[in-house]
């Protein structure tokens, strides 16, 4: 386990040498904006980075400010983070200033033309932080290699989708993932040598009929990552437009597809446990009418299958299964 700025690192980072471990790096990445403190040393929060960093991340933290990598934000810091979008445009308002603007324009507006100790007044106090030059400069760098590998990492996937190594393409987000300094999903396995679970939701996926190879890569790679498929189509070049119909379409059968197999393997799963559940639900989430209509507790005889045919949702059916035990069953429809 990686312990918190040792002598060694602490003499380095002074001589202007540092030498940190990943973790460290990726800590110091997170403040490359101001920051509120408490986002990292929180309740529930604060547990995880002290298991990643051997040792209380407030500690860390001001180590960090100590040896000069972290620092204390100025009032355009400040207001950034104290206050969102709506309410620096009150702020504005407030001083006769024009409210409209980005974020950045509205803190801008308000740092030249309002006293400082006017400002101060309403921000109060804010226990935020921020990178130092040195702590830029080291932030910068690891999202710059992060990046990197991730994508060296989405390239070899993608190959292995395309050639349909499915096990291959499982193994490599597997070992991406099982070195990151922060891993995808709190709690997960990412050394487990079991695959199964992944393997068959490509296997369903790829086992789709009349689907283009560019909408099934793209849900390959959904499925994998944790993401949204159009985080894997092309990307169009060019000043910022809106997307066609073709593309809108394209974006919502790759999410189709994905939530197929998803939701397929998922009633498979609670299919085969069926001595210890009593049916299964469908959360309707955030979806149409017609799939708030179907949404409830059914027998696994009766349950339909994902996504809903009828959903009129322009992104697709957002509808899941969750497992109905005898705390949650009540009345099956």
């Amino acid at each position: 386990m990686p312990t918190s700025l040792s002598p060694e690192c602490l003499h380095h980072c002074l001589h202007g040498e540092p030498h940190l471990t990943d973790i460290e790096r990726f800590l110091i990445s997170l403040f490359l904006k101001p920051r509120l403190r408490n986002s990292i040393v929180a309740p529930g929060w604060s547990d995880h980075w002290a298991s990643l960093l051997g040792t209380a991340p407030d500690e860390v933290l001001t180590n960090f400010q100590r040896i000069g990598l972290l620092r204390h934000p100025d009032i355009s810091g400040q207001l950034s983070v104290k206050f969102r979008v709506p309410e620096l445009a009150d702020l504005c308002r407030s001083y006769d200033l024009h409210p409209r603007g980005k974020k950045d324009e509205l803190v801008s507006r308000l740092v030249d033309k309002v006293e400082t100790s006017l400002l101060q007044r309403h921000i109060g106090t804010v226990d935020a932080l921020e990178c130092t030059e040195l702590g830029r400069e080291i932030g910068e760098s690891f999202r710059s290699e992060a990046n990197s590998k991730r994508a060296t990492a989405e390239r070899a996937v993608l190959d292995a989708l395309t050639n349909r190594n499915l096990l291959d393409a499982c193994k490599i987000m597997f070992e991406y993932e099982a070195k990151q300094p922060w891993p995808r999903a709190i709690g997960a396995d990412w050394t487990r040598p079991d695959k199964s679970r992944e393997l068959a939701l490509l296997r369903e996926l790829f086992s789709q009929p009349s689907v283009s190879e560019l909408e099934l890569l793209a849900a390959g790679q959904a499925l994998l990552w944790g993401k949204e498929p159009a985080e894997f189509l092309p990307k169009r070049s060019g000043p910022r437009r809106s997307k066609t119909a073709e593309e809108r379409a394209v974006e919502i059968e790759a999410r189709k597809q994905a939530t197929i197999a998803s939701q397929r393997i998922t009633l498979r799963g609670y299919l085969s446990n069926q001595d210890i559940l009593l049916g299964v639900s469908i959360l309707a989430g955030s979806c149409c009418e017609h799939c708030k209509s179907l949404s409830g507790n059914y027998t696994f005889d009766e349950v339909p299958q994902l996504p809903h045919e009828g959903c009129t949702n322009p992104k697709g059916c957002r509808c899941c299964y969750a497992p109905l035990t005898s705390l949650s069953f009540k009345h099956l429809t």
